[in-house]
């Protein structure tokens, strides 16, 4: 996915959609990821294997802010805890207005 977005141009557009799954960030155990589809059906959910990263990117939009900003407290726990760990975090959540950023002291502690 984010090959294809580096490739885009000024005026391309991309459709998005979701959430189709469960992404879970294993606080406390580096930079790991831990991703589960979960189906609609009754079948259990598919696990996939513990990822390392060391680059993050979220794409928000309304309160699908709430768990990326869950995401990013644990992350910042982590980091307070062994700041040798290195992880580069980018958050892309569009406002419609910059006040409602001071206003609400909407990203303060994340």
């Amino acid at each position: 996915m984010s090959q294809y977005m580096e490739g885009l141009k000024l005026g391309d557009t991309m459709d998005f959609r979701g959430p189709t799954g469960m992404i879970e960030y294993k606080a406390g155990a580096g930079n790991d990821l831990l991703q589960s589809l979960v189906g609609k059906s009754t079948a259990p959910a598919n696990k996939f294997d513990i990822r390392k990263f060391n680059k993050l990117g979220m794409i928000a939009g309304g309160t699908g802010i709430t768990p990326m900003l869950q995401v990013m407290r644990a992350i910042k726990k982590d980091w307070l805890k062994d700041p040798t760990r290195k992880l580069l975090v980018h958050c892309c959540y569009p406002l419609t207005s910059p006040l409602k950023v001071l206003k609400n002291g909407f990203l303060s502690g994340a």
